[in-house]
């Protein structure tokens, strides 16, 4: 018995050395989509909204975790409800043990989105935290 409770414990220390990643708060993280080895989220806390007088946008952060290299890819996106569109503004990549490994700030060309793919499940998930909001005044809405 002490054997198994020492090879417990032995395990538990090695997964905690590998840097293994913690999964984000769900109370404030929705979980998009994954496979056998990535994981998207999407912040629903931080999501901004902005009306301009062409359509309206939305601003939200995409966490992408790569399980092959254990990195995680922090994506600032804009989206235009409107028009069906979205580009990327900056993203960050962290190294497992937090440290930065690649940095970009140059926001993208919108694009279309594409019916099926992942741009499409952020699309509606921000659209319908946009939707779920009865009265306009609750969103954070800011005038472009």
């Amino acid at each position: 018995m002490k054997k198994i409770i020492a090879l417990f414990f032995v395990i538990m220390m090695f997964s905690t050395v590998c840097g293994a990643f913690e999964r984000p708060d769900t109370s404030k993280w929705w979980r998009l989509a994954a496979s056998s080895d990535m994981e998207y989220w999407i912040d629903r806390d931080n999501m901004t909204f902005s009306d301009a007088q062409s359509a309206k946008y939305a601003n939200a952060w995409v966490l992408v975790h790569d399980m092959k290299d254990n990195t995680q890819k922090f994506e600032n996106l804009e989206i235009n409800l409107d028009k069906r569109q979205i580009r990327t503004l900056s993203y960050v990549v962290l190294n497992s043990d937090g440290s930065q490994k690649e940095s970009v700030n140059t926001p993208e060309e919108f694009r279309d989105i594409t019916p099926g793919s992942l741009d499409e499940m952020i699309f509606d998930s921000v659209r319908r935290v946009y939707n779920s909001k009865s009265d306009f005044t609750k969103v954070k809405v800011k005038k472009r």
